[in-house]
């Protein structure tokens, strides 16, 4: 949780993949981290909720891998984060 914390404090969008997959633990801390991370980074939740229950966030998990495939193939998303600024970090 603490590195989470600190990619978003250096602005590490190298790190948003990581952050993505924390948004599925078991841990509500953990995901709350992962999300307020995200947040910091790129200015959006995509609806995510720390506290929803599974299906929801599945749902907006599933927001969040389609919006890191869209940067990675060199689409921008929320807040101007693109792909040439995740290597960048």
């Amino acid at each position: 949780m603490e590195a989470a914390g600190e990619a978003a404090d250096r602005g590490d969008v190298g790190a948003i993949p990581a952050l993505i997959g924390l948004l599925d633990s078991d841990d509500p801390a953990t995901r709350l981290v992962a999300i307020r991370s995200l947040e910091r980074l790129t200015g959006e939740t995509l609806g995510y909720e720390h506290a929803a229950g599974e299906g929801e966030r599945g749902a907006a998990i599933g927001r969040w891998v389609e919006w890191e495939r869209a940067r990675a193939d060199g689409g921008v998303g929320p807040a101007g984060v693109s792909a040439g600024e995740a290597s960048d970090g």
